[in-house]
């Protein structure tokens, strides 16, 4: 969903892209990766500054590095683009009708109307594909349901992630209220992250549904919402409307949904009404089994994954995130630790969901995948053999052992340390044959087959960073030799 950024703020979710996977990149692998070309480079970087500071991007040696404070993450510099982002900002004042007009949203957001109906324009080119539009009079966001009510959700969780941050409180109570009174809600839901997932999900239909009624539904609603009156008053007090059967029905469409009562692989597969939905689940379940036959590795929550997995596939064609491609970013990352493996999951996924309607969900069914997967990390960090860590220092002995010492109790397990008592650099290079990585305080050591770590006297913060990284790539090396 890229495309509804400026021109601009689409260049630079392409650099910042690029540039959380790598850090550290000369100008010419940066333009390349991103797609941008290097005359362009340095404008949208001193952009980038500006806008998500204090992290910054700065010049280097070699070209640029990425720099993240450590109280700070790779999302806030996404954040920063949903923020500043004019067209999102339109996106959102007219969902939420802030405003009805051309005029008052040209007020709102300190611009002219001619600069606002070419904001609207451009927005509405972006929103094609998804059969959306924004109709001018009054202003209005058009066309699919569904497409509207997953486009807003997914932005709402992207930008703000919790209700709080743009529903009222006496918004938040009234929902909260009626949710808890359904005793289905309370059966499915088991803890807070859900329940905020729940809420803000049931808020972006209500508010679709206000602005665009639909159709009226009569079926009594006292058999799903217990203490009907105390809900309904708090409700209307809220959101000025009367809770309706419509209502509910639109906004909670798990009530009516029988799949969605499943909490199991079994009774999922009793409720299945259609040969669509058949063979989503059977293609699930093959997954997970392909999965076990690939790691050797029993699920310990295998109705939980076919029930959640099932859900997200229902929803295929729908791309899962705004501009920040978590799910992509954390598989990414972890391919650090066992790229085979997460080849491997990606190989089975491609060969079971190859349409390109299943390609946009890939990341994100890996990423539940792997988070829901109790003891998977074990494997990402298995290995045939440790690391082999050389320590060589020249000023004593005592100072090797020492930090031998120390690094073996930070990083241990998979590591093995060794203190090198060589009486010349020849002999040291010569033992290096033996070791992935070497750690030294003599600055200026190199050694082709070997990577070098040159440390203070005593560790630092970033001493323990550049090592961990040291460490990280001769475990992707390792592994990747197999």
């Amino acid at each position: 969903m890229i495309n509804l950024l400026s021109k601009r703020d689409q260049r630079i979710v392409q650099i910042l892209d690029y540039l959380v996977d790598t850090r550290k990149t000369s100008l010419q692998a940066l333009s390349k990766g991103s797609n941008v070309p290097e005359r362009t480079l340095w404008g949208d970087i001193k952009r980038i500054n500006e806008m998500c500071e204090p992290t910054q991007i700065v010049s280097t040696s070699e070209g640029v590095e990425l720099y993240i404070p450590s109280e700070y993450n790779e999302r806030y510099l996404f954040d920063k683009i949903l923020e500043e982002s004019v067209e999102l900002r339109v996106l959102e004042d007219i969902f939420l009708q802030k405003v009805w007009s051309i005029g008052g949203l040209a007020e709102r957001l300190f611009l002219s109307e001619v600069t606002v109906r070419r904001l609207i324009q451009q927005i509405n080119k972006g929103l094609e594909k998804f059969n959306i539009q924004i109709s001018s009079n009054p202003l209005e966001i058009k066309g699919d349901t569904k497409a509207i009510i997953q486009l807003f959700t997914i932005f709402f969780l992207e930008k703000y992630n919790r209700v709080n941050l743009f529903m009222k409180p006496e918004e938040i109570e009234a929902v909260e209220l009626l949710l808890h009174s359904i005793e289905l809600t309370n059966k499915l839901i088991q803890n807070n992250q859900d329940f905020n997932l729940v809420l803000l999900r049931f808020y972006v239909r209500l508010k679709y549904y206000i602005g665009s009624p639909q159709d009226t539904v009569e079926e009594e609603i006292t058999d799903y919402v217990n203490d009907f009156d105390a809900v309904n008053q708090k409700f209307r007090s809220a959101f000025g409307i009367k809770l309706t059967p419509s209502i509910v029905h639109f906004c909670i469409p798990y009530l009516f949904d029988k799949t969605s009562i499943a909490l199991t692989a079994k009774e999922l597969e009793s409720l299945l009404v259609d040969d669509k939905e058949k063979e989503i689940y059977d293609k699930v379940v093959e997954l997970l089994q392909r999965f076990t036959q690939t790691t050797g590795m029993e699920f310990t929550s295998y109705d939980e994954l076919v029930v959640t997995l099932f859900d997200v596939m229902k929803e295929a064609n729908k791309t899962p995130y705004i501009v920040y491609d978590r799910d992509r970013h954390f598989v990414t990352h972890l391919e650090l630790y066992n790229p085979i493996l997460v080849k491997q999951m990606i190989d089975v996924y491609d060969s079971l969901f190859s349409d390109k309607k299943y390609q946009v969900m890939k990341y994100n069914v890996l990423y539940i995948f792997i988070t829901h997967w109790e003891g998977l990390m074990t494997l990402f960090k298995k290995r045939d053999r440790e690391i082999d860590v050389a320590i060589f220092f020249d000023s004593d002995i005592e100072h090797a052992l020492f930090a031998k010492e120390v690094l073996g109790h930070e990083f241990g397990e998979h590591i093995h340390f060794e203190v090198l008592d060589c009486r010349t650099y020849e002999e040291l290079y010569r033992d290096l044959d033996r070791f992935e990585v070497l750690i030294t305080n003599k600055p200026g050591l190199r050694y082709t087959g070997c990577d070098i770590l040159c440390l203070d006297e005593f560790f630092l913060d970033e001493s323990w960073t550049d090592l961990r990284k040291k460490l990280v790539q001769a475990e992707s090396a390792l592994l990747s030799q197999g």
